[in-house]
C-alpha cells in the first residue's frame, strides 16, 4: 500500500531539494511529496493553479463568495489539504467509505456540490474508461473524496494519466492510496478543486 501527495502548492518543511522519487510503504510511514517546480511524477502533469479551463460549475463557485461544506472544512489546514487528515482518511478504506458518506450528506443541501460531483465523475468515469471502475465520489466546494478499482497498478497509472491531462477538471492537490487488494487494486484518493487549496500543508 502506498500514499502520496501531491501538489501545486509547497509542502510545509520539505526541502525543494529532496528525493522526489523515494517510495516507501505506509508500514514504514513513507509519505511522497511532489514540488511544482521539478518535473511532475507520471500522472499527475497539469494539476496547476495554470489550468485556463475549468468546469462551469467552479468557476461559478470562486465568482460567489467563498464558503466551504462542514465536512470538507475538517480536510484543510494552512490554506490547503491537511496531511493528517488525508494520511488518516486514505489509509483505511473503512474511513474513506465514512467520509464520502459524510460528504454526501453535507452536499445533499449544496447544488454547487452537487454539480460539481457530476462534473468531475463525469471526468473520472471518462479517464478511466476500462482501464478502472469509479466505485464511490462525494465533493464539496472545493474538495473530492473518491475510492476507484483497477485490475493493475499499469490500469491505475494508465487513467491517472488521462485524468491529469483533462484541462476541463484540474486538480489542484491530490493525495492517494494505491492498495492491492485480492486480484486487484483499490485506489483512494482526495483532491482539490479549488485553486486556493493548492498545497498539502501540515496542522
Amino acid at each position: 500500500m502506498l500514499l502520496g501527495l501531491y501538489c501545486s502548492g509547497c509542502v510545509d518543511g520539505k526541502s525543494q531539494t529532496a528525493d522526489r522519487n523515494q517510495q516507501r510503504s505506509t508500514e514504514e510511514g513513507g509519505i511522497n511529496y511532489f514540488h511544482p517546480d521539478l518535473p511532475e511524477p507520471a500522472g499527475r502533469s497539469g494539476r496547476t493553479s495554470s489550468n485556463e479551463a475549468v468546469s462551469a460549475s467552479a468557476s461559478n463557485r470562486r465568482e460567489r463568495t467563498f464558503e466551504y461544506l462542514q465536512v470538507e472544512s475538517g480536510f484543510m489546514a494552512n490554506g490547503g489539504i491537511s496531511n493528517q487528515a488525508a494520511e488518516t482518511l486514505l489509509r483505511s478504506s473503512r474511513s474513506s467509505s465514512d467520509a464520502i458518506d459524510r460528504m454526501t450528506i453535507d452536499a445533499a443541501s449544496s447544488p454547487d456540490a452537487q454539480d460539481l460531483t457530476r462534473h468531475y465523475r463525469s471526468s473520472l468515469e471518462r479517464a478511466m474508461g476500462q482501464d478502472g471502475f469509479l466505485d464511490r465520489l462525494a465533493c464539496g466546494l472545493s474538495i473530492c473524496i473518491g475510492i476507484a478499482r483497477a485490475q493493475s497498478s499499469a490500469d491505475h497509472e494508465a487513467w491517472g494519466h488521462r485524468l491529469a491531462s483533462d484541462r476541463s477538471s484540474p486538480t489542484y492537490s491530490y493525495a492517494e492510496v494505491s492498495e492491492k487488494l485480492g486480484a486487484g487494486y483499490e485506489n483512494r484518493f482526495m483532491f482539490s478543486t479549488d485553486p486556493e487549496l493548492n498545497s498539502i500543508s501540515g496542522n
